[in-house]
Parts: C-alpha cells; structure tokens; sequence
C-alpha cells in the first residue's frame, strides 16, 4: 500500500509530518491504490502480514478489500488496541451498506478538516 513517509528513521517528526499525519493527508497517496482497485474508500484498514495471523478475529479482516477509512478510524482513539480496533471491523464486515458508508466517508472528512482525530465519537 502506498502512503507517506512522515516519519525519518529515528522515528522523529518534522513540522511537516506532524502536519499530514494530524491531517490524514498523509493517506493520499493511497487513492492509488484505491484506483487500482487494491483497497475501497471505506473498510477495515490494511494489516501488515503478521499481525492478519495473531488471531482468527484478525483473520477475519482480510475477508473483505481494506478501506482508506474506516468504522475504526472514527469510532475508537487513535490508540486503542489493534484487538479494540478489530471488533469495530469484524461489525463492519456484518453490517456494511451504502448508509454506512457514506456516514463514516463523511465523518472521517469532518474529523480531518478539524484535526480532531484522537477525538472523535462513535457513530452507533
């Protein structure tokens, strides 16, 4: 998946990627991937080969393509477990719609344009 780079490899931030992180512009470049139909704008976000295999409720994830936002990314911190966050995921993959969709597209614009990722609520 394509992204970003924001951080060097002293894992320090400069004003800048602190600026695409707080942002998300960090993600454009995965509209890419989206293009090449790798990843959808909305489903559980891409995990790396060794945590899809830690659990079978991890697993679970890989069912369906990964989104650039998802049910996860605006309903839990920032930094809640990767677990916390896979429960958001597993009941988006059960009840997934166009409604659904649309709500956390547009939430997830909302809490990039104020910067207020770590703050946002849940949409149930």
């Amino acid at each position: 998946m394509l992204k970003f780079r924001t951080m060097n490899y002293k894992r320090e931030k400069t004003f800048l990627s602190r600026l695409l992180r707080s942002t998300a512009l960090d993600e454009l470049p995965q509209l890419i991937n989206i293009l090449k139909a790798d990843m959808s704008f909305v489903g559980p976000r891409p995990l790396i080969p060794q945590e899809a295999c830690l659990t079978e409720e991890l697993s679970l994830r890989a069912l369906i393509r990964p989104g650039l936002t998802g049910i996860a990314q605006i309903a839990v911190s920032k930094n809640a477990s990767l677990l916390e966050k896979s429960r958001y995921d597993i009941e988006y993959i059960s009840i997934q719609n166009i409604g659904l969709d649309i709500t956390i597209i547009l939430r997830s614009f909302w809490s990039s344009l104020r910067r207020k990722w770590d703050s946002v609520k849940a949409i149930k």
